[in-house]
């Protein structure tokens, strides 16, 4: 029995504090001089609480949408080759082999059709295992975030002809095989 009174006295002693933060008493001792501020608005017994907002379900998206981060511009009527790549949750890259020409404006058209987060980055191995132990820099015209359902495009031009390779370096996904080999050829 004593075990509950004492309860209820740090229970009492809890309201106080809580109030004691949140009350301001005024030089009258009348009920309208209670001024009650919260930090969060309340809500009556009439009016509706928002509902959730339900999570978006991936799905493709049926036109490209503009790159969050700016690269070369290029326009629809560019002499540009679009390459439509595809990003999945298995840690694939399609396609798994890409050609490109030297010098010519390169349109990566890249969906992820998974339900998990993917970037799509063109670099070296070393540079993709770098991106992946979260050490290095992207480079702002080589790199995007794909979110789950989303189209991003990046367009990159290739300066020389050689090698490289398009991989995912998050959470050790281009290490598990989520990569796609670019050859650069002569124009």
């Amino acid at each position: 029995m004593m075990m509950l009174s004492v309860r209820r006295v740090w229970l009492l002693l809890a309201l106080v504090a809580l109030l004691g933060g949140c009350v301001r008493i005024g030089s009258a001792p009348s009920p309208s001089a209670l001024v009650v501020r919260s930090p969060l608005p309340i809500a009556s017994a009439t009016s509706a609480l928002p509902a959730a907002t339900p999570r978006p379900t991936p799905a493709a998206t049926p036109t490209p949408t503009a790159s969050p981060t700016p690269g070369p511009t290029a326009t629809p009527n560019d002499g540009a080759q679009v390459i439509d790549v595809t990003l999945a949750d298995n840690l694939t890259i399609e396609p798994s082999k890409m050609t490109v020409t030297a010098g010519q404006p390169v349109r990566f058209v890249v969906t992820n059709d998974g339900a998990l987060d993917h970037d799509f980055f063109v670099g070296s191995d070393k540079e993709q295992r770098q991106r992946e132990s979260g050490t290095g820099e992207p480079g702002k015209d080589r790199f995007i975030a794909v979110p789950p359902g989303e189209t991003v495009v990046l367009t990159m031009t290739f300066p020389t002809p050689g090698k490289t390779i398009a991989g995912c370096p998050i959470s050790g996904q281009y290490s598990a095989g989520m990569k796609s080999n670019i050859t650069i050829k002569a124009p």
